[in-house]
C-alpha cells in the first residue's frame, strides 16, 4: 500500500456554470496532475454577461481557512483590494508558492472587476506571488499603457512587472500574433517556451496553464519545469480538443481512453 503524501492545492477564484473557465477547471486540473483540489470561491458569476457577485473577505478568509494546510496555491478572479488583503493575511506566512493569474475581465470581453479596484489588489499580492501568468491584454491593464506586440515590448513589460515584486512572470503569447510564445522571466533568466497553435476558439486556457503550473509546484517540480510540463498538458489538452472537433479542452485526455475508460496514469 503506498505511503505517498497526498499534495493539496488551494484555487481561489470565481465559479462559473458551463465548467470550462474558474474553479470548475482548477479541480479538473488538480485531479489530471494527482493532486487534491480545495476550494475559496471568491465570486459567483454568470457568463457570458449574467453578472458577477462578490464574496465578502471575511467569508473567504473564513473558506481559506476551513480548507487547511495546503502544498499551493493558485489564484484566479478576485474582485476588491480587501479580498486580496484577506489572503495575504490568512496565506502570507505559510511559505507556499502562488500562482497568480490575473483576470479582470469574461472571455467574450465583459468587465467582471471594477478597473481601479483591480489594479490596488494585484499591487497588493505581487510581491506574495512566486508566479504571475498574465496574458498581453491583462499585462496592459497592470501596467496602464499600451503594450506593441513586438518580443521586446512584451519583456519589458515583463520586467515591469518584476519590478512592482513579483518573483516571476509568465507573459502569455496566446493573444499576440504570429508563433504562440510565453515569455518566463525572473530575476535570473529569460526562457521562451513556445507552442503549435491549435485550430479553433478556446475557453479556459489561461484557468489550465496556472492551475497546472500550481500543481506540478506543489509536486515539487522546480519552476522551469513545472511551467516546461504544464505547457505540454495545455498543448496536449488543445490538440486533443481540436481533434476531436471540440471547443472545451478535456483535461484527462492523457487517461482516458477512445470509449471514456480510465487507464492507468502517471502521477510521479
Amino acid at each position: 500500500m503506498s505511503t505517498a503524501k497526498i499534495r493539496r492545492v488551494l484555487g481561489v477564484g470565481g465559479s462559473e456554470s458551463a465548467g470550462v473557465v474558474g474553479l470548475g477547471v482548477d479541480l479538473r486540473v488538480f485531479a489530471a496532475h494527482g493532486v487534491h483540489g480545495c476550494l475559496a470561491v471568491s465570486a459567483v458569476t454568470a457568463q457570458p454577461g449574467g453578472g458577477c457577485l462578490g464574496v465578502g473577505p471575511g467569508l473567504l478568509r473564513a473558506q481559506v481557512e476551513a480548507a487547511g494546510a495546503v502544498d499551493a496555491v493558485k489564484i484566479g478572479l478576485l474582485l476588491s483590494l480587501p479580498q486580496a488583503t484577506a489572503l495575504v493575511e490568512c496565506l502570507g506566512s505559510r511559505g507556499v508558492p502562488w500562482v497568480y493569474d490575473p483576470v479582470f475581465q469574461s472571455s467574450d470581453g465583459h468587465a467582471l472587476a471594477q478597473p481601479s479596484q483591480w489594479s490596488l489588489l494585484t499591487q497588493r499580492l505581487l510581491p506574495h506571488v512566486a508566479l504571475i501568468t498574465p496574458n498581453l491584454g491583462e499585462a496592459a491593464a497592470m501596467l496602464g499603457e499600451e503594450i506593441p506586440d513586438t518580443d521586446q515590448a512584451v519583456e519589458a513589460a515583463g520586467r515591469a512587472i518584476l519590478d512592482r515584486g513579483a518573483a516571476a512572470v509568465l507573459m502569455k503569447g496566446g493573444h499576440r500574433g504570429g508563433a504562440a510564445v510565453d515569455i518566463l522571466m525572473s530575476g535570473d533568466f529569460v526562457e521562451r517556451f513556445e507552442s503549435e497553435r491549435q485550430p479553433g476558439q478556446f475557453r479556459g486556457t489561461g484557468c489550465l496553464l496556472s492551475s497546472s503550473i500550481a500543481a506540478l509546484l506543489a509536486r515539487g517540480r522546480s519552476l522551469r519545469d513545472a511551467v516546461a510540463e504544464a505547457k505540454d498538458f495545455v498543448d496536449g489538452a488543445l490538440h486533443a480538443a481540436a481533434e476531436n472537433d471540440g471547443s472545451v479542452p478535456h483535461v484527462f485526455f492523457e487517461y482516458y481512453g477512445a470509449e471514456g475508460l480510465p487507464t492507468s496514469p502517471d502521477y510521479s
